[in-house]
């Protein structure tokens, strides 16, 4: 899929959209999509710090924002990192260990997972969107990823807009607009988009080193071992494009 026949695909509005900005490569990528479609003073970011492990990736997605000059915010859902952190290794106080990717591959569900996180994330955009008088909510969940969470399919999104639409005075709608992509389609698509890969944060247990050559945060580096490293790891190999993010890994 070309730039042009992604950017084709996306809704046409006037209004403002809202785009779920993590920080990592999805919704880097997605988010500077939304700015080539709709305009930056269109576009609203939302960053979650919910006491996630991996929290370096609030540090890229304010770079990106600086960079792109867009509405944001950051909110504070810590309280989902609480109820997490004997449940999920990816909850900051966590005991649980971060799984390698290939073993990931093998589970059905694993400990990978932050429980309904995505329709806790989903639900105060869709009502910061009201609020603006947004049309739409952007996420970048892929139904291919190796992983298959449950929250990340067609289905899922089809039930949250069949719940949206029951709102008789503003009308919103849940866009997933990589569902049925694979990742190495994004990072074509990033690199038409002149991403700055060094900005996008994957892994979900970084390596505390000093000096690591990472610009936006030297004392940090992805482990290259986690499902998310290794999915990027493939999928830049794949395109035959070096990372600069994982220079040093």
């Amino acid at each position: 899929m070309t730039l042009n026949d992604f950017l084709n695909n996306l809704p046409e509005t006037d209004k403002p959209v809202v785009s779920i900005f993590s920080g990592g490569l999805d919704s880097t990528i997605m988010t500077y999509a939304l700015v080539k479609k709709y305009g930056a003073d269109k576009v609203y970011t939302l960053t979650y710090d919910y006491k996630q492990k991996h929290r370096v990736e609030m540090i890229c997605a304010g770079l990106t924002n600086e960079i792109l000059k867009l509405n944001h915010k950051t909110i504070d859902i810590s309280f989902l990192g609480e109820i997490n952190k004997d449940f999920s290794n990816l909850a900051d106080d966590s005991s649980i260990e971060t799984p390698d990717g290939e073993k990931v591959i093998e589970e059905k569900q694993s400990t990978n997972y932050i429980a309904n996180r995505n329709s806790i994330l989903i639900n105060i955009a869709v009502s910061y969107a009201e609020t603006i008088g947004a049309g739409y909510v952007f996420y970048g969940a892929q139904s291919n990823d190796i992983a298959g969470f449950w929250d990340c399919t067609k289905e899922y999104v089809e039930t949250l807009n069949n719940t949206f639409a029951l709102n008789r005075e503003h009308q919103i709608k849940v866009i997933a607009p990589f569902m049925g992509l694979w990742k190495t389609d994004e990072i074509k698509l990033g690199k038409e988009l002149e991403v700055p890969f060094e900005h996008c944060w994957t892994c979900y247990n970084p390596v505390t080193i000093p000096d690591a050559g990472i610009n936006h945060n030297s004392a940090v580096r992805p482990c290259g071992k986690c499902l998310s490293c290794v999915e990027r790891i493939q999928a830049f190999k794949e395109v035959n494009m070096e990372d600069p993010a994982y220079a040093n890994v």
